[in-house]
């Protein structure tokens, strides 16, 4: 097989791909449009919709929300938080479509958040899926979740979901000094304060609390 041949067989191949996806991302883009949920259905997606996000809709002590990240499956997450300021946050300008029913939106990085909102702002942040998928330097990482600490009130929550693989553990994650600053949340929605999901990843839930003022 010559490599001109090679070349024409992948370039099909690539153009088979988009145009079978293509009618997928259609149909989803059109539910979010029109309102309907859109779901990623994944073991972890399924412990954070299903027991973690209704567990704190459900507590009357968290009033603002912070979601890190944007997509098509997190357009509905606000439903989790009727009468509440949800707010979503997100480097990529492109996903601020998928927050438009949200209290408000800021498109920056999260190692930026305390640059928008004032220090303890949040009864709880969200940050699934971003650590490993963004935040791969242990610089940025340990910005990131300061600045996080920063805009959390005394007592507020932050809730980390992360795979457990090394090619998505770049810190490592339990390396990084800025966790001495919080404490871990026990009993968490799930139990303990890391909780593990899997497979086909190897996902962790880590849960976090702002201590008192007094210790910072």
């Amino acid at each position: 097989m010559t490599e001109a041949y090679s070349s024409t067989v992948r370039r099909r191949r690539s153009l088979w791909q988009k145009l079978r996806t293509r009618p997928r991302r259609a149909w989803i883009q059109l539910k979010v449009i029109l309102g309907f949920d859109a779901r990623h259905v994944t073991p972890d997606r399924l412990v954070l919709e299903q027991r973690i996000l209704p567990h704190y809709g459900r507590d009357a002590s968290i009033d603002s929300v912070l979601f890190v990240g944007c997509a098509w499956y997190t357009s509905h997450y606000w439903k989790y938080f009727p009468a509440k300021r949800v707010w979503t946050i997100d480097s990529d300008s492109r996903k601020r479509k998928y927050s438009t029913r949200f209290y408000g939106h800021v498109v920056d990085s999260l190692e930026c958040v305390d640059r928008h909102f004032d220090r303890g702002f949040f009864d709880l942040i969200v940050c699934n899926g971003v650590y490993g998928w963004g935040l791969n330097r242990p610089d940025d990482c340990e910005r990131a979740f300061r600045a996080c600490l920063s805009c959390l009130a005394p007592g507020g929550r932050l809730v980390v979901g992360w795979n457990e693989t090394p090619d998505r553990n770049p810190a490592p994650f339990d390396s990084l000094e800025v966790w001495g600053e919080f404490d871990r949340l026990e009993p968490s929605p799930l139990g303990p304060s890391r909780f593990r999901v899997g497979p086909p990843d190897l996902h962790v839930f880590d849960f976090f609390v702002k201590p008192p003022q007094g210790r910072l």
